[in-house]
């Protein structure tokens, strides 16, 4: 998929990029009591899940709108979209925190930041919790919390390869 997701920290959004053409596709804020997302990871599907470093929650947008759930059940999707088509998404096309029926999933690990996200080969997420030491395993599809691990410190950015869960820790 031609697409990169960015986290856009201090703005307290994610950004859908297309990297053909630089165009912003989407913009997403991250629920109230989240902010601060920090890290990204792609699952097998293309969506992306966000870790907050604030609230220590991870949040799942759907990269096609055909994955998005319609809350309000309206018969459309109500999302970030480009209208002026200026290749960018403006404020006044940014939907306000938990109104983008493409944030799919919001999870919330024991603990109050998340600094490493991964996705393993069964679309698991894996998530670091920085005071906690320790990794939550997260049913990609439900949100649900399947287990920890410790994870020796403090866990600042991970990558999966193979079988082999790979952290750089801090402290």
């Amino acid at each position: 998929l031609p697409f990169i997701w960015v986290a856009n920290s201090g703005e307290n959004t994610v950004s859908k990029l297309n990297t053909s053409s630089g165009a912003e596709l989407g913009r997403y804020r991250m629920p109230n009591g989240s902010g601060s997302p920090s890290r990204t990871a792609v699952d097998l599907d293309g969506n992306v899940w966000a870790g907050n470093r604030t609230g220590g929650t991870l949040v799942k947008i759907a990269v096609a709108e055909a994955d998005c759930v319609d809350r309000n059940n309206n018969g459309q999707i109500e999302t970030s979209r480009d209208v002026n088509n200026n290749n960018r998404i403006d404020g006044n096309e940014l939907l306000a925190p938990g109104a983008d029926e493409c944030v799919v999933l919001v999870v919330n690990p024991q603990g109050d930041c998340v600094r490493s996200v991964t996705i393993d080969a069964e679309n698991r997420v894996w998530a670091g919790m920085w005071n906690e030491s320790r990794y939550y395993v997260i049913n990609g599809t439900t949100g649900q919390i399947m287990g920890s691990v410790d994870s020796g410190g403090s866990p600042y950015g991970a990558i999966i390869d193979g079988n082999n869960l790979w952290s750089s820790n801090r402290g």
